[in-house]
């Protein structure tokens, strides 16, 4: 595979892991308020 398409992947991957960690922390975030 070249190693555009690996940094691509890399990018895409990190990218929806933020997602992933803003989305988890703003659940989170919003069950502790509701206690």
């Amino acid at each position: 595979m070249p190693v555009h398409v690996k940094e691509l992947i890399l990018i895409g991957f990190s990218e929806l892991s933020a997602r992933a960690n803003d989305k988890f922390s703003g659940l989170s975030l919003s069950l502790k308020e509701s206690d």
